[in-house]
């Protein structure tokens, strides 16, 4: 299992993909953070971030995931938290992931 691509969303507000079944929404554009699809088995089951949280000191970030049911429970999504926290740590920053 690895976390790879590059920063999510890319390209428009909204691109469509394989005659409209899958559509990217730039949903986060503007926000300061790290978003990488979850990959396993050579295919994406998920998608993790860690947004920067608008607190006094900007210090601290916020995590999210989301893992595809057939994958739950293989120990894919605590290998996606451990190396999302070591990117988001160095390149944002962070004192905090909440």
């Amino acid at each position: 299992m690895q976390c790879r691509g590059q920063n999510f969303p890319v390209g428009p507000a909204s691109v469509s993909i394989h005659g409209g079944r899958c559509r990217l929404v730039a949903e986060n554009d503007g926000k300061e953070g790290v978003w990488r699809a979850i990959v396993a088995d050579g295919q994406i089951v998920g998608s993790i971030s860690v947004e920067r949280m608008a607190d006094e000191n900007r210090a601290a970030g916020s995590i999210g995931y989301m893992i595809l049911t057939p994958f739950w429970s293989q120990g894919i999504g605590t290998e996606a938290v451990r190396q999302i926290c070591e990117i988001a740590f160095r390149k944002l920053t962070l004192e905090r992931i909440i």
